[in-house]
């Protein structure tokens, strides 16, 4: 309904059987476990640093699973899928930006919500796949990155910044004894990738 409603109050009034609303500051993603989904959501954001000439880049620091259908029963695959899903820490370890794509190098002008060529550093890749596949809903997923960006003045007057992004790649993640050299992606095992921006403004 919201994406052929001039407006969320419009597209709630269309729905007759909705019950109440919440409100989020970011969507991250959707899963489907079985007949369960969820959706993952931002429910605080901390501004850590700001990207030429003004993309502002977000720490994600409170995330939620919030459950959209939980009917019927899950197999025992499933359930300690969806128990690992849910007990995974998020808080404070993602970075997202909703203007710039986040995990391609410095500068770039890719659409942050069209599919890139590289997914190594998406998170939610598939998370966000629901999103991506509709044209009126994609804006509403921007990619999340495993890492951190951090932002420090050179001088006092602000005119010389300093800003330091890192990002973690999906491709071979895991402890030390489950992910070493390459894999079958030909990824290495928990890359990163650091990127050193220094800029003057004159």
């Amino acid at each position: 309904y919201v994406r052929h409603a001039p407006s969320i109050q419009a597209a709630l009034q269309e729905m007759p059987d909705f019950i109440k609303t919440r409100e989020f500051p970011m969507i991250l993603g959707l899963r489907v476990h079985g007949s369960h989904s969820y959706l993952l959501v931002a429910n605080s954001l901390k501004q850590t640093c700001t990207l030429p000439p003004g993309h502002r880049v977000y720490t994600v620091s409170e995330t939620e699973w919030v459950p959209v259908q939980t009917e019927g029963t899950l197999s025992k695959l499933e359930k300690e899928d969806l128990d690992a899903m849910l007990k995974y820490s998020l808080d404070d370890l993602h970075i997202c930006c909703e203007t710039y794509d986040l995990t391609l190098p410095w500068p770039n002008n890719a659409d942050p919500y069209q599919q890139s060529d590289s997914i190594e550093f998406a998170f939610n890749h598939s998370l966000r796949q629901p999103f991506l596949r509709d044209r009126d809903l994609r804006q509403l997923c921007p990619a999340l990155v495993q890492g951190m960006a951090q932002q420090r003045p050179l001088n006092g007057d602000g005119s010389a910044n300093m800003i330091y992004l890192v990002r973690k790649s999906i491709l071979n993640p895991g402890p030390r004894f489950l992910a070493r050299g390459l894999n079958h992606n030909f990824g290495p095992a928990n890359e990163y990738e650091c990127e050193l921006l220094l800029w003057r403004i004159e």
